[in-house]
């Protein structure tokens, strides 16, 4: 039998592991507060006063029950002015990776947020923003071509 120790490496925020470095991972993980976008290039900490801007759409309260055991606490959070992913991201310019990085920074979950998250399809919106991106180009490059 053959033992091997080996050095395995966790993002500070998600929890990530490699067996090399994470330090790129953790410059544009989607949980890093003061992360830069590798999609639409937003510097570190830009989107901070976004996520301040929804955290004053909602209250979160905790509530403590009492069972026969233990006491056990919970949060629910009461939405005073309702919105959805679209709003992020119309907020965030239309980036995927920056709206999915509000969501999860606010700890918006799909199971208890199904309201936020209506038909959020991250895949299919980054697909759809590189397709916008290649269009553009193209259209930049026809132009110059044009001229």
């Amino acid at each position: 039998m053959i033992t091997k120790k080996m050095t395995v490496f966790y993002c500070e925020f998600c929890g990530r592991h490699r067996l090399r470095s994470v330090k790129a991972h953790e410059e544009t993980c989607t949980l890093n507060p003061q992360r830069r976008c590798k999609l639409c290039g937003a510097p570190a900490g830009s989107i901070d006063p976004i996520i301040e801007k929804y955290w004053k759409k909602f209250i979160v309260f905790e509530i403590k029950e009492c069972d026969e055991e233990a006491l056990v606490s919970t949060n629910q959070a009461i939405y005073l002015e309702p919105f959805t992913w679209r709003d992020v991201s119309f907020d965030v310019g239309g980036c995927p990776i920056c709206c999915l990085a509000i969501l999860r920074q606010m700890g918006l979950t799909f199971y208890y947020h199904d309201s936020v998250h209506k038909d959020f399809d991250y895949k299919k919106l980054v697909k759809e923003w590189w397709d916008e991106k290649a269009t553009e180009e193209l259209r930049k490059d026809q132009e110059w071509v044009n001229w």
